[in-house]
């Protein structure tokens, strides 16, 4: 809390300043209550940008009337109170939600609702900690309602609204920016080799066992999830690998007097994830430096190519490409819904478009330029993303310069 409040800046609790209930979900036995719903039902996975303008699911007018359901209107707060604690986001839209979300009616004399929305945001960690321990990590309406926020004069929350407003504009336009490059990359892969599975420029098709030399599996032991330090070691998760981009953050520290013989990721690995569910296994990336305090589990390859027939680049982008990669997932094992594994003799068995390694040692060069103006524009976006951090936590102390 604030010793000394600025002047016109008052404490209250979220329940005096707006009303705030909790949806419902209505029985998903009873058909008439959700066959041709129109009524708009939001569930967490609604409220992935700042405005919730449409839903997966809706409800009929009896489902409504009988459950716990009822209609919030246009520019009512959501945060969720369930699960994924603290998520916010504001209706552009009359609809319901499920239980798992509240919704705060904002009285407007009082409180402008995005200067709300932002303040939310702020108190993300202090929820997830008031629902820690609690089952299914929830918080209930109670504590949002006690829960206390500094609420200043209307024109200085109109200024903090605008200051974080122009923040988020600038993160929104680089999130943009690296889109359109990723897209660039898919563009020009299309353009130089076609559809990798309609193949139909005609390449030459041949299993990935012909012109893989080796597929070196790690070692997998327990370890703590947290950041190592400089004289740690760590095994990688597969988490590292999923994104297609290799995160060396995703690790778990382990004891450094390990004796066994260890994989370690250098650069320009060629990495693959054997096992994980149904979306996520076959992911593959490019190791982008050395990491000798990092090692392979047994859930991730290092597929060593034979650069005279594919190059790394190359062989990334086809098993990134959606189709190509549905249909190696198939040859995945293991129960629907749980971890999947893929073989080593069902990977070599794939067949694989193999177009003249000149235009693949092209397509590299190109990918190599575009990934360093990736990099760079993600960097912008991250040093965007602290200064609206910083700038959402002194905002609401009376620090933010209005």
């Amino acid at each position: 809390m604030i010793d000394n409040l600025p002047d016109g800046w008052e404490v209250k609790k979220l329940g005096d300043i707006g009303n705030i209930s909790a949806g419902g979900t209505p029985s998903r036995s009873k058909p008439e209550y959700w066959n041709n719903g129109s009524i708009p039902w939001v569930k967490i996975a609604d409220m992935k940008e700042k405005h919730v303008k449409n839903t997966s699911e809706f409800i009929t007018e009896e489902g409504l009337n009988k459950s716990s359901a009822k209609i919030f209107k246009k520019g009512t707060i959501l945060i969720s109170i369930f699960a994924s604690l603290g998520t916010v986001g504001i209706l552009d839209i009359d609809a319901s939600t499920n239980q798992a979300i509240a919704g705060i009616n904002v009285n407007s004399k009082k409180v402008i609702p995005e200067y709300l929305y932002y303040y939310l945001k702020s108190l993300k960690n202090y929820f997830m900690g008031a629902g820690r321990g609690v089952a299914q990590n929830n918080i209930n309406l109670s504590i949002l309602k006690d829960t206390e926020i500094f609420v200043p004069p209307l024109e200085t929350q109109q200024k903090i609204v605008e200051i974080l407003e122009k923040i988020e504009y600038g993160i929104n336009l680089r999130e943009k920016a690296i889109l359109e490059t990723e897209n660039l990359v898919k563009a020009v892969f299309l353009d130089m080799f076609g559809d990798p599975v309609s193949n139909p420029m005609g390449w030459d098709v041949k299993k990935i066992g012909t012109f893989v030399n080796d597929i070196i599996s790690g070692w997998s032991v327990g370890g703590d999830e947290r950041p190592k330090k400089a004289d740690e070691l760590a095994v990688l998760k597969i988490s590292s690998v999923t994104s297609g981009k290799f995160k060396s953050s995703e690790h778990k520290v382990v004891n450094s007097e390990i004796t066994k013989k260890l994989v370690h990721p250098l650069k320009g690995d060629l990495l693959f994830s054997r096992a994980n569910t149904r979306e996520l296994v076959a992911a593959v990336c490019i190791v982008d430096n050395d990491y000798m305090d990092l090692f392979l589990p047994d859930k991730l390859w290092k597929i060593i190519l034979n650069k005279n027939i594919v190059s790394s680049y190359y062989f990334r982008q086809v098993l990134q490409d959606p189709t190509y990669r549905a249909n190696l997932t198939k040859k995945a094992t293991g129960t629907s819904g749980s971890m999947l594994n893929i073989s080593k003799s069902k990977l070599i068995e794939n067949e694989f478009p193999i177009p003249p390694i000149g235009l693949q040692n092209k397509f590299a060069k190109i990918i190599e330029k575009l990934e360093e103006i990736k990099e760079k524009q993600e960097n912008s976006k991250k040093e965007m993303e602290d200064l609206f951090n910083l700038s959402l936590q002194k905002a609401f102390k009376g620090e933010l310069a209005c």
